[in-house]
Formats: structure tokens, C-alpha cells, sequence
């Protein structure tokens, strides 16, 4: 069975190298595994749309749909420029200001953003001298360092979906992780980029209209964090069998992105003769694919005896053997692939039986693989902005290997002293 298991692996992860579009590879995993366990063709087919139909299925495809509109409208209705030049105003000359494009578009997954928010960090750092692989580092760091528990990533959303957990994990378990990569970037920042002798004047008058463009551009986002901070809020007072805690802990995030997706869209005023343009244009089907293929795969997973092998293995394994297969095989993916989702698509369905009720190993499984994602030159990203600031290979990975060592340490230590 294990050999089994490994040959599903490796056509996935083979299908993803060659570039076959993910989804595909997902899809045609779920598919050897009703092959080599063997399952009749029409129990993978009543597999396959009750995955579809499922509940969990819509709820994701609708969050992901939103979350993609409202980057969408952001871009289009310049909330996002407005944001720039806010910030460029109120913090030009300060180092803070270097990253705080970066920082706040991270907030928003859309691929290749680094690329957007290159151009606004090369204005920024043109007083201070800086290299372009230090550039290419700062602007690559501070645009990912959300995706440990910020709940719009689609990672995120899958992991939950795929292990049966609640976001309350990821904030508990995960957040210190974005504390730490804040705390790395700041160090690298403050220690080798030279604070500027002369601040720029700023005229009278032009602050409060420099903070209402920040507020502009980042109230969707505000909004969110509220939102879901209310909703964690209630879910902690509100008693847990009652009806009230029972709403709570299945409120659907698709619900909170929906209202704000409306007041978004009446404040920014958006002519209605664009909402055809622009409900169509946030359909991202490689992403809503994916979604699909990976609930699939799931379902196959646990209709099949796929993982029975796998548990005993894991089971019998020794506590090194277990770290080495929680760390690595997360890793491994995203360091190939190069795709956010991709090492949790591949590696939960995998491990998630095993690990879903210990937070310490799904926080290792989890930073692993995204470690391995920022480390590789797959990465959209990555290649982006080394591109876009003509920065050798060798002198981005100066900065970005010793952070991500770093980054991996704090991980493991705090699994070692606190799970």
C-alpha cells in the first residue's frame, strides 16, 4: 500500500514539474488511486459528485471567487494606487515605507503580486542606494509574510477544509510565525539599509488627504479583519453547545466576504454596466479547478483504502521518522513546484488523518511547506521581482536562505517547547 501511495504521489508532483496544469495532476491522483485500490467505476464517479455537491466544495469555490472579485475591483478602481501614494507621502524618506506596499498587498493573494508592488518599493528605495538582490529580498519577503494564517490565502482555506479544522487553529497556532518573519525582514531592513541623513518636507495640508487615501484603499481589507475578529470574539464567549455557539463555529467566511464585496462595491462606486465585466473576469478557473480536484482526491482518499497503509506506517514510525515525513514531504512539493497551494493539495490529504488533531505537527507541515514554496525559483513571485530588479540568483538567495533557516528553527523550536 505505501508503494501505492508513493506511485500517486509521484504522478502528481511528476504532472506538476512538467508543467501539466494542476488541477489535471490532482485530478488524475484521485483517479490512480481508484486504480490501484481498486474501486468500481461508478463509486468513483458517485465519489466525485458528492464531492462536488458538497457543502465544504461551494463554501470554498464561493470564498475564492470573492476573494478574487475584490482584488479585481481594488486594482480597477485605483484603491490600491491610492493606498501607494498614501503611504508614500506619509512615510517617504522613513525605512518602514520601503515595505509597506509589500506588507499591505500580501493582505490580498493575487499571483505575481510581488510584480505589482515592485515598481512602488523601487520609488521608495531610490534615496537609500540599495542592491538589487537586497530589493528584490525586502519586496519578496514582506509580500508573503501573511500566508501563515491569514485567512483569504487559499492555502489556508484548503488546509482547513482538507484537515476539518476551524480558522481559531490558525490564529492560535500559526500567527507567531508572521511575528517572526515581520521580526527577520525588520532586522535585515534596519541593520542594511541605511537610514536617509534628510527627510523630505512635506507640504502643509497634504496629510489628511495622504491618510484618507490609505484608509481608501485598505478599508475592504479593515473591514475583514473586523469581521472575522468579531466572529472569533463571539465563538469564544458564547457557549459552545448552545444554539448561538453552534451558528458560530459554522458560520461560513463566504457570508463575510459577500457583505463585504457589496459595501466594497457601493462605496467605490462601481457603475453597474461593469459588474458583467468585472463578475466574469474574477473567474479564475485554474484556481476554482483546483478547488474541485483536490476535494475530489480527498473524497477518493477516504472512500478508498488509500490510507490504511499509510497509518500504520506512521503509526509505527519513530518521533524522527514522523517529523522527517511531516516536514518533508510538504517541503519537497512546494520546493518544486513552487506553488502555494500545491503542498497542501499534495501532502494533507496525505497526512491529514494523522495529524489533524495535533496543532504542533500541522503547524510544521504546513511552515514547511511553505518554506519550501518561498525557497523555490518556481515561484511567481520570486522570479517576478528578481526579474524586475535585475538581480542575480546568487544575490537573492544571500538574504533569502540564511531568513528562511532562521524562519525554520523558530518553527521547530516552538513545536519542541510548547506541542
Amino acid at each position: 500500500m505505501i508503494l501505492k501511495l508513493a506511485a500517486v504521489f509521484a504522478l502528481v508532483v511528476i504532472l506538476m514539474v512538467i508543467r501539466a496544469p494542476i488541477s489535471v495532476a490532482i485530478a488524475a491522483g484521485a483517479i490512480l488511486i481508484g486504480i490501484l485500490f481498486p474501486m468500481p467505476v461508478l463509486e468513483i464517479g458517485k465519489t466525485f459528485l458528492s464531492s462536488l455537491i458538497s457543502f465544504h466544495t461551494i463554501n470554498l469555490l464561493v470564498v475564492v471567487y470573492l476573494i478574487t472579485l475584490l482584488g479585481r475591483m481594488m486594482r480597477e478602481t485605483g484603491a490600491l494606487a491610492r493606498f501607494a501614494t498614501g503611504t508614500e507621502y506619509l512615510l517617504r524618506g522613513s525605512r518602514v515605507g520601503l515595505v509597506s506596499a509589500p506588507m499591505f498587498v500580501g493582505l490580498l493573494p493575487m499571483p505575481g503580486g510581488a510584480l505589482l508592488t515592485a515598481p512602488m518599493v523601487e520609488e521608495q528605495a531610490r534615496p537609500h542606494a540599495i542592491a538589487p538582490g537586497l530589493l528584490t529580498y525586502l519586496n519578496y519577503w514582506f509580500r508573503h509574510i501573511w500566508e501563515y494564517f491569514w485567512p483569504l490565502y487559499p492555502p489556508v482555506i484548503l488546509g482547513m477544509a482538507i484537515l476539518g479544522i476551524g480558522y481559531r487553529h490558525f490564529i492560535a497556532n500559526q500567527s507567531f510565525m508572521t511575528i517572526a518573519a515581520i521580526s527577520i525582514g525588520a532586522v535585515v531592513l534596519f541593520t542594511f539599509v541605511k537610514r536617509r541623513r534628510v527627510r523630505p518636507q512635506r507640504a502643509k495640508g497634504k496629510a489628511r488627504l495622504a491618510f484618507k487615501d490609505i484608509i481608501y484603499g485598505t478599508f475592504p481589507v479593515l473591514a475583514i479583519v473586523l469581521l472575522i475578529a468579531a466572529l472569533l470574539a463571539i465563538q469564544h464567549f458564547v457557549p459552545e453547545g448552545s444554539p448561538a455557539g453552534r451558528i458560530t463555529s459554522r458560520f461560513p467566511l463566504s457570508i463575510l466576504m459577500f457583505a463585504v464585496v457589496v459595501f466594497a462595491w457601493v462605496i467605490y462606486r462601481l457603475p453597474v454596466r461593469d459588474a458583467w465585466r468585472l463578475l466574469l473576469g474574477a473567474l479564475d478557473w485554474r484556481v476554482l479547478t483546483l478547488l474541485v480536484a483536490v476535494m475530489f482526491f480527498r473524497e477518493m482518499l477516504a472512500a478508498s483504502t488509500a490510507l490504511d497503509g499509510f497509518g500504520k506506517l506512521l503509526e509505527s514510525s519513530s518521533s524522527a521518522l514522523l517529523i522527517l515525513l511531516v516536514t518533508g514531504l510538504p517541503f519537497s512539493v512546494g520546493l518544486l513546484v513552487g506553488w502555494n497551494q500545491a503542498y497542501v493539495v499534495v501532502s494533507f490529504p496525505l497526512l491529514g488523518p494523522f495529524i489533524a488533531d495535533q496543532p504542533g505537527l500541522i503547524m510544521l507541515a504546513y511552515v514547511s511547506g511553505f518554506l519550501g514554496c518561498l525557497l523555490s525559483p518556481a515561484h511567481l513571485c520570486l522570479a517576478f521581482s528578481r526579474e524586475y530588479f535585475k538581480a542575480s540568483w546568487v544575490s537573492v538567495y544571500k538574504w533569502l536562505l540564511p531568513s528562511v533557516v532562521v524562519l525554520a528553527g523558530i518553527a521547530l523550536g516552538v513545536w519542541w517547547l510548547f506541542f
